[in-house]
């Protein structure tokens, strides 16, 4: 595993991100998803670093959906923010969803439809 920081133009959300929607949000939905967060990546900024995989488009999300909405929407606000600290992992796809799983489970409750969508692709 390796920490770097990596500019918000290179990240995308992984379609292997258990949360992941069927097509990118606007700002307005993506301020909603990342309402309770906002205020502080506001004042303190991305705390937690992202995990991320290489792919041919830059990196793909696998953790981390809701700090990078939140940064997308201040850079938007700001017109400037500064490249997101992200643990990059070399991963197949079942590490993948195994990892996006593993980390929306273990905080904010997953829709019963989400889980099972993941559980049965992790089958």
């Amino acid at each position: 595993m390796q920490t770097t920081l990596i500019p918000l133009d290179r990240l995308h959300v992984s379609p292997l991100n258990m949360r992941a929607d069927k097509k990118e949000p606007s700002l307005k939905r993506m301020a909603e998803i990342a309402a309770n967060i906002l205020p502080t990546v506001r004042e303190k900024g991305v705390l937690t670093p992202l995990i991320v995989r290489p792919n041919n488009d830059g990196f793909e999300i696998l953790a981390g959906r809701r700090r990078f909405y939140a940064a997308r929407v201040i850079a938007h606000e700001r017109s400037a923010f500064e490249p997101l600290a992200c643990d990059i992992r070399d991963v197949d796809d079942a590490t993948a969803l195994e990892i996006s799983t593993v980390e929306n489970v273990a905080r904010e409750d997953a829709s019963e439809l989400a889980l099972y969508e993941a559980y049965d692709k992790l089958i």
